[in-house]
């Protein structure tokens, strides 16, 4: 056996440890994708699961065609309150205007705390609903009428 045979199993085996740690990189990154993918779904069913929203009261006034609805955070994780969405008669609203406990600025919604959304609307609601940024709804088919 020459030192012909001998260099070219060395090289042989060089190529081979550089396409294994090439094809072991690509393998690695790949897991690491699908699992940061399992845990932030992990972490989504968790916020849903801690989530939850009731409304307290929804109130239409005629004098001044506004509907005003009342959503209490009744679950233990906080929501973002430009993620909350208002449906009129299975109609999405965009124009609604927010408070949590009177405060028009603030855009999270803790656990026990109240958003109140108000809306320009032209006659008395048979069915709100208020949907969570997680998916969570109330619906409410009461709405009180104010003069």
């Amino acid at each position: 056996m020459g030192f012909s045979v001998s260099g070219a199993t060395a090289v042989i085996l060089i190529g081979g440890l550089i396409a294994f740690s090439f094809a072991f990189s690509a393998v690695n990154n790949g897991y690491e994708r699908v699992s940061e993918a399992q845990e932030d779904r992990e972490d989504r069913q968790l916020m849903q699961a801690n989530s939850d929203v009731g409304i307290a009261n929804a109130t239409y006034d005629s004098g001044t065609s506004t509907l005003t609805v009342n959503a209490t955070n009744t679950g233990s994780s906080e929501l973002v309150v430009g993620r909350v969405s208002l449906l009129v008669d299975g109609a999405y609203r965009s124009n609604v205007t927010t408070a949590i406990d009177g405060d028009a600025t603030t855009d999270v919604f803790l656990p026990g705390e109240v958003l109140t959304m108000t809306v320009n609307q032209s006659v008395r609601p048979d069915r709100v609903k208020v949907i969570t940024g997680t998916g969570v709804a109330a619906i409410s088919t009461e709405v009180n009428a104010s003069a």
